[in-house]
């Protein structure tokens, strides 16, 4: 502009921005992708056996015949729920933990606590129509001060009792027992008693019953024998004469001055066990709550031990899929890969009968979406879990309707 000339502004208007702030346009991510996350990162291609639909999705949906989130999860054993924000429950065949108390030392992320899994043929704790339930255990009624001291003599822990006693001076014939509820009828073939030594020479008399009277004294119930007196502070086996069956088991002392029964711990051996092969294997099993794809399992255990691990939708170990079989080393982390992804909402870590599994940490590696476990199907995408296939009937892995599930061998299709 020559400078002789007038320049003449009716409004100006500043185009810039806010110190800290970025105008521009956000778009959807496109369909085949997902981001979960704030920011500016690229979206994800979705993994494999997931599929977005649409634009602006934050997770992938699993195909029909698939299971598991859509995406990958690394550390499962410890983000459970549905919000993933839950700690995951576990389940085992005759745990017992570490002396600090803790209560799962294979999922505190600490390798200096552990959880100690033994082979546990002792019904007396093994009850439920799959065994994994906690048997219920009662006393007599008490008097003269005694009283249950901190356990009830099958919690599997010999350092607390169970104890007993009655006045004799007012009911010189009137026994204290101690009794156990199985849930349902077991063949007891002998039985396993530890005490103190002090405890045993009030152990004098008494007998050992089982029926299906839920009363000591009861006549219907079968003596499975008759001791005169204990044998130590030690585990003694007092074998029943003959086998006999029945939903309860006593022990009931005889009527005598001092009369008094303490027990530190009681287990009870059958011939039922032998009818669910699970029972007979020591194992450790992490419930997710919902169904999870799984990859892999890392352990770090105290003993060297080979161990088969299972991924399903059942709390009877030997009716899930096996992930792998393999060897666990002692202190280092044995990482354990399945042959093939796959969903359930239970991982198991089963050990060979007679033997002892005492794990240190258990890290469950997570896999986007896995195929349906056999004996489920899914018929639409989603991130729902699996349907189980009608009773009788089961499918293979990765089935897409109840179409696809058949009757089990031995059962007929009614409608063919």
């Amino acid at each position: 502009m020559p400078d002789d000339e007038m320049l003449q502004l009716l409004e100006v208007q500043v185009y810039g921005t806010v110190p800290g702030t970025v105008y521009e346009s956000c778009v959807a991510c496109p369909a085949g992708k997902y981001k979960r996350v704030l920011g500016t990162s690229a979206c994800i291609a979705c993994p494999a056996n997931t599929e977005a639909v649409a634009a602006g999705i934050t997770v992938c949906s699993s195909l029909a015949g698939f299971s598991g989130l859509g995406y990958a999860l690394d550390d499962v054993a410890r983000s459970c729920g549905v919000g993933l924000n839950e700690t995951c429950k576990t389940l085992a065949n005759g745990a017992t933990t570490n002396a600090v108390g803790v209560a799962d030392g294979a999922l505190d992320a600490d390798v200096n606590t552990f959880v100690s899994v033994a082979f546990n043929p002792n019904v007396a704790r093994s009850c439920g129509s799959t065994g994994t339930a906690a048997c219920v255990a009662s006393i007599s009624p008490v008097f003269s001060g005694a009283s249950v001291l901190n356990g009830a003599a099958n919690d599997g822990d010999t350092n607390t009792q169970a104890g007993s006693d009655y006045e004799t001076a007012r009911t010189p014939y009137i026994r204290p027992y101690w009794g156990v509820d199985f849930g349902q009828t077991k063949s007891v073939v002998a039985v396993k008693i530890l005490t103190t030594s002090l405890a045993w020479q009030y152990l004098k008399d008494f007998k050992i019953v089982v029926g299906n009277a839920a009363d000591a004294q009861s006549p219907l119930n079968a003596v499975c024998a008759d001791y005169l007196t204990g044998a130590g502070s030690s585990y003694a086996t007092f074998a029943c004469e003959d086998t006999v069956s029945g939903r309860y088991l006593y022990i009931v002392n005889g009527p005598h001055a001092q009369n008094y029964l303490t027990l530190s711990e009681v287990a009870v051996e059958s011939f039922n066990y032998t009818a669910n092969p699970a029972l007979m294997l020591p194992w450790w099993a992490v419930d997710f709550e919902v169904e999870r794809a799984v990859a892999g399992v890392v352990i770090q255990a105290q003993a060297s031990v080979a161990v088969q691990v299972r991924v399903g939708d059942s709390t009877d170990p030997l009716q899930n899929a096996v992930c792998a079989n393999s060897t666990i080393i002692a202190g280092v982390n044995s990482t354990i890969t399945c042959v093939t992804a796959m969903t359930g909402k239970y991982l198991f870590v089963i050990g060979p009968g007679n033997s002892v599994l005492t794990l240190n940490e258990v890290r469950v590696l997570g896999a986007a979406a896995a195929p349906c476990c056999a004996g489920t199907y899914k018929s639409l995408a989603g991130n729902a879990n699996c349907t189980v296939c009608p009773a009788l009937s089961t499918s293979v892995a990765g089935a897409t309707s109840v179409g696809q599930c058949s009757c089990r061998a031995g059962y007929l299709d009614v409608w063919s």
